[in-house]
């Protein structure tokens, strides 16, 4: 595998506080946030906290909401 090339393994998962900041850098409330995933406000929280990680089901929908992209982290 070329070293350029990323596969599932080497994956870096976003940080609960990068999560955080892109939620609070559109002036979301974490209820709004939530609302708009489909989730819980406490989802929410365990996801901003680091004690729940985001599944790869939701994953694509948590980076398109918040317009983030995995190769900037």
């Amino acid at each position: 595998m070329d070293s350029n090339q990323l596969s599932a393994n080497n994956i870096q998962p976003l940080s609960g506080n990068v999560i955080r900041e892109a939620r609070k850098a559109k002036g979301w409330s974490r209820a709004f946030f939530a609302t708009t995933m489909g989730k819980s406000v406490s989802w929410v929280d365990a996801v901003e906290t680091g004690t729940r990680k985001v599944s790869q089901k939701d994953l694509p929908k948590l980076l398109n909401t918040l317009e983030l992209h995995l190769n900037r982290y």
